[in-house]
């Protein structure tokens, strides 16, 4: 089985406690971004059908996506620091999986054009 590590750049020993500081901001933004998406679950998921007529069950499933969501956020927050904590260590820094900035990329879009259905049928 091969190590599997992320690409990395070096980084000027110098910079090292600015970039772990940004590093710590990044991952209460990835928090704030959790909790935010943990919101609209619980808005869209009991919130919304409570104001509407129809579309509970489409609500209730729109609702799981945002929690999933905000869930991801959080975990790959916790995954993105740690894996620069680690690499700051060797005097590197692990750039940004382009396969996770996709899945929640593609997961943002499909939870909006699902809210757009939602609020078009609900009205």
């Amino acid at each position: 089985m091969s190590d599997h590590r992320e690409p990395t750049i070096d980084v000027d020993p110098k910079g090292v406690p600015q970039t772990q500081l940004a590093s710590e901001r990044t991952f209460l933004a990835w928090w704030r971004t959790g909790i935010a998406a943990i919101v609209a679950c619980i808005a869209v998921g009991k919130l919304l059908p409570l104001l509407t007529d129809r579309g509970e069950e489409f609500s209730v499933i729109l609702g799981l996506g945002f929690a999933l969501v905000g869930g991801a956020a959080i975990a790959y927050g916790w995954h993105r620091h740690r894996t620069i904590v680690v690499a700051l260590r060797r005097g590197e820094f692990p750039v940004s999986d382009p396969r996770a900035m996709f899945a929640f990329t593609v997961a943002g879009t499909i939870l909006a054009l699902m809210a757009l259905v939602l609020v078009i049928v609900s009205a």
